[in-house]
């Protein structure tokens, strides 16, 4: 498959793949990462006591995610949440974030980026530039 044919899973980029797609972008728009967690939702561990419902990255006070700019209302809208609901954790440098919130065990809430994901991405990256206005 050429790179140019990838389709991209854009929910799997909303959930699961949020911090992965996260880490890709803040790198790219040379960023910081923000979790937002639902206020009500289920602690993950000691040590993340709170639910990580979304990543985004973060370039010049504007968030983003797979959708391109974003906002803390958009969000919540997504999953169904009030907005008051969602608290917003962070700054994160990508390395801080990938050590703390993503692994290939229990251990950890998100999925790490692997070779797949990080050509998935960033091929969406470079595709929809227009999207990630970069600074």
């Amino acid at each position: 498959m050429k790179i140019s044919e990838i389709q991209i899973d854009k929910n799997y980029y909303m959930t699961e793949g949020c911090g992965a797609f996260a880490v890709l972008l803040a790198k790219y728009l040379g960023g910081e990462i923000y979790i937002l967690s639902n206020k009500d939702g289920e602690p993950w561990s000691r040590s993340i006591p709170y639910e990580v419902t979304h990543v985004v990255a973060v370039k010049d006070g504007i968030a983003y995610d797979i959708t391109g700019a974003t906002s803390k209302e958009k969000i919540a809208n997504y999953f169904k949440i009030h907005t008051n609901d969602l608290v917003i954790k962070g700054p994160y440098n990508r390395e801080q974030f990938s050590k703390k919130f993503m692994g290939t065990n229990d251990r950890f809430p998100l999925y790490p980026v692997d070779s797949q994901i990080k050509q998935e991405v960033t091929t969406y990256i470079t595709q929809n530039k227009n999207i990630f206005k970069k600074a």
